[in-house]
């Protein structure tokens, strides 16, 4: 298999395991959500040594899961179409926030918020604008 074969299939692939992964996070009810975070910002403090932490903490680390994910998903998503069509990358990134937020209504306890989809948004743009620069500077040094 050829190298570009191969991210020529790896990378949709990728797109499609974490969208999955995205959006079964939004399934889940908000007692599992909050459980899940919450071990999240208990090993988070842990690695920086924070036994007792501000309330915000919690609230912080959900938005900056957020941005996190979206922006994984936005380079993915990028790197998709270098070899794909670009114009499916703004229409499918887009719109996965878009779905993710709106799963929300199946899940027990949870509801769709506006300010989360624009942080879903922000991730992704985020994402692919570290990508395409990255690729721009690798693009130097090659030449």
């Amino acid at each position: 298999m050829t190298k570009n074969r191969f991210w020529r299939i790896a990378l949709p692939v990728a797109v499609v395991l974490w969208t999955g992964f995205i959006w079964y996070q939004s399934l889940l009810s908000a007692a599992d959500s909050s459980a899940e975070s919450g071990r999240v910002v208990r090993w988070l403090m842990g690695l920086i040594g924070w036994e007792n932490y501000p309330e915000w903490i919690p609230y912080a680390v959900r938005k900056a899961a957020h941005l996190t994910e979206f922006a994984l998903l936005g380079g993915l998503w990028c790197g998709t179409s270098r070899t794909y069509d670009r114009r499916r990358l703004w229409l499918w990134g887009m719109a996965t926030g878009a779905v993710d937020e709106c799963l929300q209504f199946l899940a027990p306890g949870r509801a769709p918020m506006v300010t989360d989809m624009l942080l879903d948004t922000v991730g992704y743009l985020c994402g692919v604008g570290l990508v395409w620069f990255i690729a721009h500077l690798w693009g130097k040094k090659q030449k």
